[in-house]
């Protein structure tokens, strides 16, 4: 158990604190993506939809955390060979799956604790409400993974990859009513 832990901590370590402490300016994207649509829902709703658009942002960070997950794959897969690397290694599937995927959460940490506090000053959420959007989030994010880790085997180019998550990212948060109730 001990060594697992050790797998799914080099996992984050790899690729989201890395990248966080060099690279800072791209917190950037993972913060205001959600929270620009969920600007422009406020605006055009006159303030009457903010309890959806904050939602909706929780939905679109998680979405986003999984599915970009793919392009990191894709670049460590192909541009690195890390991944031959964690194949012929002792590490386990399931850490190296879980390290990566906590790897995303992590990363996408400042847009879901700007999203928290909106939720705590707009929504008040009750425990089992709290609850029920808190599975809804995992399902979501989940979905994401299972997506961005399939893609991610198909695709031999980075700039690919970035295409596709971009591509599914916008589909998949804002076609859906996640921002606005379907009425």
């Amino acid at each position: 158990m001990r060594s697992w832990a050790r797998q799914v901590l080099a996992s984050i370590l790899v690729n989201s604190v890395y990248e966080m402490k060099n690279y800072p300016v791209v917190l950037l994207n993972t913060v205001l993506s959600p929270l620009s649509f969920l600007i422009v829902i406020t605006f055009v709703s006159k303030g009457q939809l903010i309890g959806e658009a904050i939602e909706g942002g929780f939905i679109m960070s998680m979405f986003q955390s999984g599915m970009s997950l793919q392009g990191d794959l894709s670049h460590l897969k192909n541009d690195f060979k890390l991944q031959d690397m964690v194949v012929s290694s002792p590490t386990t599937p399931s850490a190296y799956v879980t390290g990566m995927a906590l790897a995303e959460v992590i990363y996408s940490i400042p847009a879901l604790a700007v999203l928290a506090v909106l939720a705590a000053v707009y929504i008040h959420p009750g425990p089992f409400e709290t609850f029920e959007l808190l599975g809804v989030f995992f399902l979501m994010f989940l979905a994401s993974v299972t997506l961005g880790f399939t893609l991610s085997t198909f695709s031999s180019d980075i700039v690919q990859s970035f295409a596709f998550s971009r591509l599914i990212s916008t589909l998949f948060s804002t076609l859906p009513p996640v921002y606005y109730p379907i009425t």
